[in-house]
């Protein structure tokens, strides 16, 4: 090997090593925020706000409101109406977690551990709380139950990292495996029609943790699912790399550990929990529970959520889509200049070396060996370091070191545009699916 070609294999290896420590530091990184993001809502969770109607006579009503808020500043909003029958609408409505109402023998506590299995408890202990020496202990009545064989809800808060992992997967699989518009919006929506209907199967069939109508519910997951993928999908197309590390941040970081899926979102750190609320884990976790155990009630604000969330995603798509597509005709065209054949052009910076073959384009055979600025070369000559060839093809293209030369230690392909890149460890060849159709083949020697 030749000093220059032994200076530039030493370059690559620091290179490669300079690569894995960066690769160690950046994952470290992704593990310590994940470990945060997860364990942070919890450490910091208290309840706050959470809606609790009350009724009775105002001089007893106004007392409870006071005993409850010395004992636990700001736990609860409180909301005074006329009638016990009120207070049961607002729990059944889902504007309220719980209600007291003090009658003539005392006070009782209506629950909806359906709503969420931890506030449900919190108002339980609640009622112990109330009982006075005068009345008999204070009834308490859960309206909404959750099954009879899951009262903790544990299935549907098990439930919450596969719904929404499964559309980060469902997402990828996509961009990676799935080309074109069309085919990609048939995916994404199959995709979140099947898993919706598998998962709650699972949920209502097999685990016992949800009721109501199996259809419905299923298309309540089905739009989560939909929402969470075209959300990642249209991140990444829009905007590229950037967009979807956006993406796992909303979803992963904050999505998941927001969503109240586990408790309420007025059980997590003020604020925060209203925000999982605007994310689509947090309303299709609210929106499961609505349509599940309350017949859909007050399930509007989730719906339109996850409609914004899918409506952006696939507008996000079509934007970067088209802006692929523009930016794939200017370099076509411009490729097409370089030697007056449309579609059929390479360029090889520095001396010759390498051949390249495109099997779909219309190209009529092998373009190739070429050597400085796409002139012809000689096959067999050795490549230079960083040599490049670009292949006009629109979603396919291989490239392959001229036989008899010594061939690259590895080879690449890389898309302009900034989409995926595949790297075939191979010494020579380098294969990738993108989709711009001009792709650059290089390679290190």
């Amino acid at each position: 090997m030749s000093a220059p070609h032994g200076t530039a294999r030493a370059r690559n290896d620091l290179s490669a090593w300079k690569r894995a420590g960066t690769a160690i530091g950046i994952l470290t990184a992704l593990v310590t925020v994940l470990l945060l993001a997860f364990a942070l809502p919890q450490l910091h969770a208290g309840p706050h706000g959470i809606p609790l109607a009350v009724t009775g006579p105002s001089q007893e009503v106004g007392s409870l409101e006071s005993r409850l808020s010395a004992r636990q500043p700001g736990a609860f909003a409180f909301e005074q109406v006329p009638t016990a029958e009120d207070a049961r609408r607002k729990v059944l409505d889902r504007e309220a977690y719980g209600a007291v109402v003090i009658g003539p023998s005392g006070p009782s506590v209506m629950v909806a551990s359906a709503g969420s299995p931890a506030v449900a408890d919190l108002l339980k202990e609640l009622a112990v709380t109330l009982e006075h020496p005068d009345y008999r202990p204070a009834k308490v009545l859960d309206l909404v139950p959750t099954t009879a064989d899951d009262p903790k809800g544990a299935g549907l808060g098990a439930g919450a990292l596969p719904l929404v992992l499964g559309g980060w997967v469902g997402a990828v699989v996509i961009l990676l495996m799935v080309r074109g518009t069309g085919p990609r919006l048939f995916a994404g929506l199959g995709f979140a029609v099947v898993a919706g209907l598998v998962l709650i199967a699972l949920e209502q069939y097999v685990f016992h943790s949800l009721g109501g109508s199996y259809l419905l519910t299923s298309a309540c997951a089905a739009l989560g699912i939909a929402a969470t993928v075209w959300m990642l999908v249209g991140l990444r197309v829009g905007f590229g790399n950037p967009g979807l590390g956006v993406g796992a941040v909303l979803i992963v970081l904050l999505g998941n550990p927001l969503s109240g899926f586990t408790s309420a979102p007025e059980l997590l750190p003020e604020g925060w929990g209203a925000l999982g609320q605007f994310l689509p884990p947090g309303a299709m976790n609210s929106l499961l529970r609505s349509v599940a155990f309350f017949g859909g009630a007050n399930s509007g604000r989730s719906v339109l959520v996850l409609l914004f969330w899918l409506v952006v995603g696939i507008g996000l798509y079509l934007y970067g889509d088209a802006r692929i597509r523009r930016a794939t005709q200017r370099e076509a065209a411009q490729a097409a200049q370089v030697d007056g054949r449309e579609g059929a052009t390479v360029q090889a910076p520095g001396s010759a070396g390498i051949a390249v073959q495109a099997p779909d384009a219309g190209l009529a055979g092998p373009v190739g060996p070429v050597g400085p600025a796409g002139s012809a070369g000689t096959t067999g000559m050795q490549p230079p370091v960083g040599a490049l060839a670009a292949v006009p093809s629109p979603l396919y293209a291989g490239g392959r070191v001229a036989e008899g030369g010594p061939a690259p230690v590895g080879g690449y392909v890389s898309a302009p545009d900034g989409h995926p890149r595949y790297t075939h460890e191979a010494p020579q060849w380098g294969v990738a699916q993108c989709d711009t159709p001009t792709l650059q083949f290089r390679t290190d020697g």
